[in-house]
């Protein structure tokens, strides 16, 4: 990105300079200080970069001074673990979730029966009986 952005920075300022010489005989800048001008934007631009670049090798650094001390057989024992542990909780939630659910063919069924007669399902009417 780095190196986009200074190629970027570049062509525009040269873009600058073309139309700054172009310009110069309408008014009163010299060509030398276009140029100036323009090398102290790439200049800019290259610190730009170089700050960048120096950022980004203190955060490597940083990184591997990290991975230095880790323990990468620990590491693996316990991705193996969370795998494990990952599997038995989406067993217990598929059990959890096949209670609650119907039968399907079940209500299927009940589905076609209701459309053939054309009538709705009828509940079990419970009689009393005694005094």
């Amino acid at each position: 990105m780095e190196l986009k952005l200074c190629c970027l920075t570049s062509s525009i300022v040269w873009l600058l300079i073309k139309a700054c010489l172009l310009t110069t005989s309408c008014v009163n800048i010299q060509p030398m200080d276009v140029f100036f001008y323009a090398n102290l934007a790439f200049l800019l631009c290259n610190v730009t970069v170089f700050v960048m670049c120096l950022y980004a090798r203190a955060h490597v650094v940083s990184a591997s001074k990290a991975l230095e001390t880790l323990d990468w057989e620990q590491t693996a024992a316990l991705t193996g673990d969370m795998a494990t542990v990952k599997k038995s909780i989406q067993k217990l939630n598929n059990r959890l979730n096949g209670m609650e659910a119907k039968d399907p063919y079940a209500v299927l069924e009940s589905i076609r029966a209701q459309a053939n007669t054309g009538q709705a399902i009828q509940q079990t009417q419970v009689k009393r009986q005694g005094g």
